[in-house]
């Protein structure tokens, strides 16, 4: 399939296109492409301005993946749980964010992350029910604390023995 993107500028016509063999390899795991914008002027003449090869990866975000509406942290899964809890959260603008676990006491116990990431994205983090010096904690309610974006998030999780 031959994808061209058109853009009228300035009188000329910018375009990208990607090849039927580059559609081909795009359905692999992973891909290399090449994106060229060339402009054309109103008697049919090209002159390419701009190419790039660079390499894709089906967990790469692209056309039809779900964006996130909302700074959002989702509820763990499993929950309670024994050995590991899975902590989705999604980030709608690049930035600073924190994923902290706090005991029923309000002491943080483990940082899971605390890292600046790409807006418009899903996340997930995984709680293993250690604390950060690594030592298993009894079973109990924890919090999950997200802050990012200017925004705070909390979620209850159980942790079962």
């Amino acid at each position: 399939m031959r994808q061209t993107v058109e853009v009228a500028a300035g009188g000329a016509i910018l375009y990208a296109r990607r090849s039927r063999s580059e559609d081909r390899a795009s359905r692999r795991s992973s891909a290399r492409l090449r994106a060229r914008i060339k402009v054309r002027d109103h008697a049919g003449n090209e002159t390419l301005v701009w190419s790039e090869n660079f390499g894709i990866s089906r967990s790469s975000v692209g056309v039809g993946d779900p964006v996130p509406e909302a700074f959002a942290l989702m509820p763990a899964s499993p929950n309670p749980f024994r050995t590991r809890t899975a902590i989705r959260y999604a980030t709608t603008e690049p930035g600073a964010v924190r994923l902290v676990v706090f005991d029923a006491a309000g002491r943080e116990v483990r940082r899971l992350v605390d890292t600046h990431l790409d807006g418009g994205r899903y996340h997930e983090a995984t709680w293993d029910g250690r604390d950060a010096a690594g030592r298993d904690l009894p079973q109990g309610i924890y919090y999950l604390s997200l802050r990012g974006q200017g925004l705070h998030e909390t979620r209850k999780v159980v942790r079962l023995r």
